[in-house]
């Protein structure tokens, strides 16, 4: 599976549970479920602990470009019977159009804020150094 992150401050669990559960209807708990006609297509849920799912620098990096500490982050695992890129930036839209922060996927450096995702920005990869667009998992 592909995951991308998106790290919320300002935002409570509680009120990140009830956005996702109105949002993606299918499944009214962890993990909720956005399909494509039927099929799921994201699989999404909230970290538990940063501490354990990211490295020191990664997390101190978050904390500089959010300007804070992340008080909730939301990932979604993108089955691979799906392509998922539309339906990764709708997720991602949904939620930084909502409340405040940055997305993280796992092919390019550093966090996107929601115009870098829409606008297709580049950033680099975070193997090769070749220039990515978010979630762009293309091999070149």
């Amino acid at each position: 599976m592909r995951t991308v992150v998106v790290h919320l401050r300002n935002a409570t669990q509680a009120l990140i549970e009830d956005f996702l559960a109105r949002t993606y209807t299918r499944q009214k708990g962890p993990p909720w479920i956005c399909d494509v006609d039927g099929d799921p297509c994201l699989y999404i849920h909230i970290y538990r602990d940063m501490e354990l799912e990211f490295e020191p620098e990664e997390i101190a990096q978050l904390r500089d470009e959010l300007g804070g500490e992340p008080t909730v982050s939301i990932a979604a695992d993108v089955s691979g019977r799906h392509e998922g890129g539309k339906q990764v930036r709708e997720f991602v839209f949904k939620l930084l159009t909502e409340f405040e922060g940055l997305a993280e996927d796992e092919y390019t450096k550093g966090f996107w804020t929601l115009d870098e995702v829409m606008s297709k920005s580049k950033k680099r990869d975070r193997a090769s150094g070749r220039e990515r667009t978010f979630f762009d998992y293309r091999q070149p």
